[in-house]
């Protein structure tokens, strides 16, 4: 029977129908698209009031061919020309692959246009065989220069040597002087304003820089060290850098230019770090091999013995400066007040270019624990031969500067970043540039803040810029947010660049800029506890429990009282520094003055790790009554209160004689009966 069931199956899957799957073919398909281009002109020069025609050679770069392609051009709404294509040349049918057309565009300069670069956008719109579209864009710079404008110039580029000032340090400011015009400027004369002895003042440096002659396209290297006054509070201290000179015609212009000095308090951490002070920067421009000496003093002004102290100067320009001395110093043992004398010397080779070069002295020390920080000089080199080999350069995309708003940011909070990006060859452009923004992990202390300290908000670190003319600007703003757990320091961020010069060749460069970074300061408080009735000229007591709920310590923490009609002199406490995660409790008093419904408040002051002034104020209203009157003759007009009379059968004394003088009565009655009974007897 079994048998039978298997042959039965067996026969059945015979004629069940099969089907033999083979592997698809794909049809071959062509990747080749087109790719269109502006290959020429990259600079246009042109005379104010001139008119122009400008021929753009348009290439199809790609391996297809383009089809109806269509490029227009646009302008910002300031430049002083208009545009416009000659003949419909902008319209074209097609372009074979590697092939090219020529465009006609038209261009009429304003009369009273300023000299200047000024950037053309072109978008290229085509499409392939298929009908498939694509977008193409390009920049090409217009340079118009003006016989008749007037001379402008500009101070850019301010940098300060030192990344935080303490009272009593010295800094230097370096910055670049350029003639932005066609014209040359006479008498050039910088002065300086602000400057206070109790303040900041002037080191080795001379109140004023002179230029007899700045003529146009100049740039000079500017230069001027300063020192903070011992006694200088921390804040923001504004120096102006006022520029006077003249025209051909003796005309006179006045300009002015701004720095903000940010001064850091002085905190109980510096008790036991090493300071770098009387630092002497050289200010003259150094030719390939002159050697720049630097002189400073390592300097422990504090209270503890410092050990192993290492200065070390580093420097990232790839053999463009080279140190002639040894550039690390280590000092075993340095005495609180002790000073030790330093000198570096440094020589630009023949790598070096004509600019200002930053050397960064890094300072390890061992106190209780191993720390460090660091500070900047810079030196000015000229190297003309860089500028000669410009023509076999690579161009190059700098950050020729850049700003945080807030200066300082606080952790948890969001920022802008605003950055300028610079082509700094003179006849190259550059392509499809691409900028993305990395922490620089060797900066930072844990892992976990490798990268992720900033985010952005509503974009991306990583961003596209179209092109970039020879010696033009480009300003990127981003907003960003600060991860609340972040160390309060100063962060290195890496500012990366991949672009294509004119001839599609890649190129990668980097450069770091700093953020620097504070932790929120949270100090709370209880309820305030006030006794509910106040006299005149009577003391009052005021307590309360305070507590650093924050990730940084407080320092010179004061608490005090004010109020109307409130003699509150002795109410100020000092705290001094106040660490995270503790409490303590305030107990003041203040003497009311006068009756009536008075307001008070509760100051309370302390200064942040950054050394910025914080105050929270605690508003309270109190009302006071008049003091109760004391009279000596006071008598109260109730009458005295009587003394119960006492029943004469509760007195025991009253009993007693009772009971004595019942006993006397019985034995005297015995005394006669017995008398009269002897007496009958007798009868």
């Amino acid at each position: 029977m079994k048998n039978k069931i298997f042959i039965a199956i067996f026969t059945l899957l015979l004629f069940l129908p099969i089907k033999i799957y083979a592997e698809p073919v794909e049809p071959t398909i062509n990747n080749a698209t087109p790719k269109i281009k502006l290959e020429s002109p990259s600079v246009v020069n042109l005379n104010a009031g001139g008119n122009k025609d400008i021929d753009l050679t348009i290439r199809n770069v790609g391996a297809a061919a383009a089809y109806n392609i269509l490029t227009q051009a646009t302008i910002d709404s300031s430049a002083p020309f208009t545009i416009s294509f000659v003949n419909d040349s902008n319209a074209v049918p097609v372009i074979s692959a590697t092939g090219k057309k020529i465009m006609k565009l038209n261009v009429k300069a304003d009369k009273n246009a300023k000299s200047g670069t000024y950037t053309v956008s072109l978008t290229h719109s085509f499409s392939n065989e298929v009908n498939t579209n694509f977008t193409e864009s390009d920049t090409f710079a217009i340079k118009i220069k003006n016989e008749n404008s007037a001379p402008l110039i500009n101070i850019t580029n301010f940098t300060n040597t030192n990344a935080k000032i303490l009272p009593g340090d010295q800094f230097s400011l370096t910055a670049i002087i350029e003639n932005v015009s066609a014209q040359n400027a006479y008498d050039l004369q910088i002065s300086i304003e602000g400057i206070k002895t109790d303040e900041i003042n002037l080191a080795n440096s001379t109140m004023g820089t002179y230029f007899p002659n700045f003529s146009a396209g100049m740039q000079k290297y500017l230069n001027f060290d300063f020192v903070a006054s011992s006694k200088i509070q921390s804040g923001s201290y504004p120096l102006t850098f006022k520029v006077s000179y003249k025209d051909g015609d003796e005309k006179v212009y006045d300009k002015n230019f701004f720095y903000y000095v940010n001064i850091a308090g002085q905190t109980q951490l510096d008790k036991s770090q090493p300071e770098l002070t009387d630092i002497i920067v050289p200010t003259k421009i150094f030719n390939v091999g002159e050697t720049a000496t630097v002189s400073m003093k390592l300097k422990n002004s504090g209270q503890i013995n410092l050990k192993n102290v290492k200065v070390t100067a580093i420097i990232d320009e790839d053999g463009a400066i080279v140190p002639k001395t040894p550039n690390i110093i280590l000092t075993q043992l340095l005495k609180p007040n002790e000073a030790k004398n330093l000198t570096f010397a440094f020589a630009p080779t023949s790598k070096a270019k004509t600019q200002n070069y930053s050397i960064k002295f890094q300072v390890e020390y061992e106190n209780v624990d191993k720390n460090s920080f660091e500070q900047y000089i810079g030196i000015n080199v000229n190297n003309p031969d860089s500028e000669a080999s410009d023509s076999q350069s690579k161009p190059k995309i700098i950050v020729q500067n850049y700003s945080t708003n807030p200066m300082i940011v606080t952790a948890g909070s969001e920022f802008d970043l605003s950055m300028t990006f610079k082509n700094t060859h003179k006849n190259k452009r550059v392509e499809n540039t691409k900028v993305s923004l990395t922490i620089d992990e060797a900066a930072t202390s844990t892992n976990e803040q490798k990268g992720n300290v900033f985010t952005p908000v509503n974009g991306s670190t990583t961003f596209f810029i179209g092109d970039i003319a020879p010696s033009d600007k480009i300003e990127k703003k981003l907003r960003l947010y600060t991860l609340p757990t972040a160390t309060p320091k100063n962060y290195s961020v890496v500012v990366n660049f991949e672009y294509e010069d004119e001839k599609h060749n890649e190129i990668k460069s980097s450069e770091t800029i700093g953020i620097s970074v504070k932790q929120p300061t949270k100090l709370d408080t209880s309820e305030i506890n006030i006794p509910n009735e106040i006299y005149v000229n009577q003391p009052t007591a005021i307590a309360f429990d305070f507590y650093n709920t924050g990730k940084v310590n407080l320092n010179n923490l004061l608490i005090k009282i004010e109020g109307e009609d409130f003699d509150a002199k002795q109410s100020a406490i000092f705290y001094g520094k106040f660490n995270t995660s503790t409490s303590d409790t305030y107990e003041g008093n203040f003497t009311p003055l006068q009756p009536g419904e008075k307001s008070g408040r509760i100051i309370i002051s302390y200064e942040d790790d950054a050394g910025e002034t914080k105050e929270q104020i605690k508003n309270f209203t109190v009302n006071v009554q008049e003091s109760m009157p004391i009279d000596d003759n006071f008598t109260p007009d109730t009458p005295p209160i009587e003394e119960p009379k006492k029943s004469w059968l509760k007195n025991p004394y009253i009993w007693g004689a009772i009971i004595i003088s019942v006993g006397v009565a019985i034995f005297i009655v015995k005394k006669i009966r017995q008398k009269k009974k002897g007496n009958d007897l007798d009868e």
